[in-house]
């Protein structure tokens, strides 16, 4: 008899609480050595950086002073800056450190190819994207022993 009084719940169910935000990235005192790696072989590859980059960020003191801290957005844009554009976390691990490492030099090994005339046929980006500098290499070797037997050199995707 009173079942027709009470009120029904809704069974519409909560909102989903917001995702939590990522942890802020740490920069450990091994990212000023990881710089340097990346900064010279941006140099190497004939990157201007006098032009290109911005200063070493004041708080290379801290991680030289063998201090891990969390980075803000600023920090991480002073870091991107210093690195000419280039990601600040290809700095804040090994991994990704030897990753932008192999890409830098794959540009390089692109160059020197174009310049002996050795031209794959389709974008540089993704050729820098899917193969490293070692395969670029070895790419070019067989092109030029093909050039050496007078055969046609070979396509980068056979």
């Amino acid at each position: 008899m009173f079942a027709k009084l009470r009120r029904r719940r809704s069974t519409t169910p909560a909102p989903p609480l917001p995702p939590a935000p990522p942890p802020a990235p740490t920069a450990d005192p091994e990212v000023p050595a990881r710089v340097a790696r990346l900064r010279t072989a941006l140099l190497q590859a004939g990157l201007d950086l006098a032009e290109r980059s911005a200063p070493e960020p004041e708080w290379f003191s801290t991680l030289r002073a063998g201090n891990t801290i969390s980075l803000s957005e600023l920090q991480q844009q002073e870091l991107t800056d210093h690195l000419a554009g280039i990601a600040a976390a290809n700095a804040l691990d090994d991994v990704a450190c030897a990753r932008a490492l192999d890409k830098i030099e794959a540009i390089v090994v692109l160059g020197e190819l174009r310049a002996e005339g050795i031209v794959f046929g389709c974008s540089p980006a993704s050729i820098i994207r899917e193969t490293s500098a070692a395969n670029l290499r070895h790419l070019a070797a067989l092109a030029r022993e093909a050039g050496e037997d007078g055969a046609p050199p070979p396509h980068p995707g056979a």
